[in-house]
């Protein structure tokens, strides 16, 4: 997903809250879903060098790994946790980008894990989402069909199986594969339900989608072989939702259009989707027509979320980050680099 960014320049000093996402794995791959967005990415704080002096990372501790898949367990939010990257606001009209990504832009895998086969919920914030998403054959047919596509493929190449992470040398091994839609839930958030104006932050929306968890509202977190949390929940808000990560809104100038991180605890991985339809967003968002625009920055916060699962709780050049561009040139996730 993404967040806001503002890229400061990285220093010895610690910097506790990271990135947000951004767009799908390559520029080619934005072709499939939004004709005429984009410009350039502003950026949020970024992880400090792990190979400089700096404090304990405060970034969450990662569950046991076990051998065999299984349920992830639920555990309560923690009070703070460091964001991920973001779709930034006003993407502009320029077009869709048909150059390569930014000169110098080279991923390196930092250790973290990814998603191996990632199972995709759709979680409708209360009744008053709007049809452009919750209709059948709408937000539930985009990820039936981009989850076993061949753009899909792309993200192959970021899986971890005989990758060395860079400086200390871990790795998940895992291998990314093709992934599945779980189905779509309309949930009765406790805050914020929509049409009316409301704020909620990053913090609610995390105990939200804990207690909804709990409550077997939404499917329990299931796992790879390695212990790692297959399952990622793209939430989508209804109009009057404004949604605040700590640093940014959604949907103004400096703010964002949507972002992925993970709860903390659980690790569980999530995105955040603002309404697009009847808000600011619907001008600073893309230049598509509404679904064009939800479903390029979905697939954009899907696809980071796969190649960078727990990025939210990473504050360090090093795990749980795995694919990232830094320290230098620092251009951020997979999708941020052809983003504008």
């Amino acid at each position: 997903m993404l967040s806001p960014l503002r890229h400061p320049p990285l220093s010895g000093s610690f910097v506790p809250m990271l990135f947000r996402s951004s767009w799908i794995v390559i520029c080619m791959a934005a072709i499939l879903f939004s004709p005429g967005m984009v410009t350039g990415a502003t950026a949020q704080t970024q992880p400090v060098d792990s190979s400089q002096s700096a404090p304990a990372a405060t970034g969450q501790t990662q569950p046991p790994r076990s051998g065999e898949e299984q349920t992830a367990p639920v555990a309560e939010v923690a009070p703070t946790q460091g964001m991920i990257r973001i779709v930034p606001f006003g993407r502009g009209s320029t077009g869709i980008k048909n150059t390569a990504a930014p000169a110098g832009a080279h991923l390196t895998y930092f250790g973290g894990p990814v998603i191996s086969n990632i199972s995709v919920v759709a979680v409708f914030w209360g009744p008053n989402v709007t049809p452009v998403v919750t209709a059948n054959g709408a937000i539930d047919q985009f990820y039936t069909d981009i989850t076993s596509s061949r753009f899909f493929d792309l993200l192959t190449e970021y899986s971890t199986a005989g990758t060395a992470g860079s400086g200390a040398g871990a790795s998940t091994n895992q291998s990314i594969g093709h992934g599945s839609f779980l189905g779509k839930v309309t949930i009765t958030p406790s805050l914020c339900p929509g049409p009316a104006a409301c704020t909620v932050t990053d913090t609610q929306i995390q105990t939200e989608l804990t207690n909804q968890i709990n409550a077997h509202v939404l499917p329990a977190p299931t796992t790879d072989l390695h212990g790692i949390i297959n399952t990622y929940y793209a939430i989508y808000f209804p109009p009057g939702v404004t949604i605040n990560d700590g640093t940014s809104s959604s949907c103004v100038k400096g703010g964002f259009c949507a972002y992925h991180s993970d709860i903390a605890g659980t690790l569980a991985p999530y995105g955040v989707l603002p309404d697009f339809t009847a808000s600011a967003c619907s001008l600073g968002c893309g230049a598509g027509t509404p679904f064009q625009n939800i479903s390029a920055v979905s697939s954009h916060e899907m696809s980071e979320a796969i190649t960078n699962s727990e990025a939210g709780s990473a504050n360090v050049f090093g795990p749980p980050l795995a694919w990232y561009d830094g320290p230098t040139p620092n251009l951020g996730e997979v999708a941020d680099l052809c983003n504008g």
